[in-house]
């Protein structure tokens, strides 16, 4: 399945959707409620772009502990959220496959650190999850 971001002509970020097409994605943006106005949106109504970053797993230099447990992402998610940081609240999403079509605050963000937190799969958001994780605790043993 393919991510696309999806906004207005005048500026207005939706948000991502999933979809094969273009096509698809719009019509998973009007089923969320995601609908601009009166009518439904059309692709000539909106910019459609498809999310194309490929992001490789970092190495493992500080001997990151892998597997990492869900509550161990769940706890940096919380953190994360409460410290206002939505591209690391977004990436634990993706490690914990429960990926949200919005995420408030987002717009402060500049759109390549959500496009790319997004655009990871699975393994590299857990492996970021690790790292993030790990630097802490090694920021903490200091």
């Amino acid at each position: 399945m393919t991510r696309w971001t999806i906004e207005s002509k005048g500026g207005i970020e939706y948000g991502v959707y999933e979809g094969a097409t273009e096509a698809e994605a719009i019509a998973a943006m009007i089923a969320d409620g995601g609908s601009s106005g009166d009518a439904d949106p059309t692709a000539d109504d909106l910019i459609v772009s498809e999310i194309k970053i490929k992001i490789e797993p970092k190495p493992n230099p500080l001997e990151i502990e892998i597997p990492i447990t869900d509550e161990q992402i769940d706890e940096l998610r919380t953190e994360a959220a409460e410290a206002g940081d939505v591209p690391m609240v977004a990436i634990c999403d993706v490690a914990l496959d429960e990926i949200r079509d919005e995420y408030p605050g987002a717009a402060e963000w500049q759109a390549q650190d959500m496009r790319r937190a997004l655009s990871m799969d699975r393994e590299a958001a857990r492996l970021e999850c690790a790292r993030v994780i790990a630097e802490a605790r090694a920021q903490e043993d200091e």
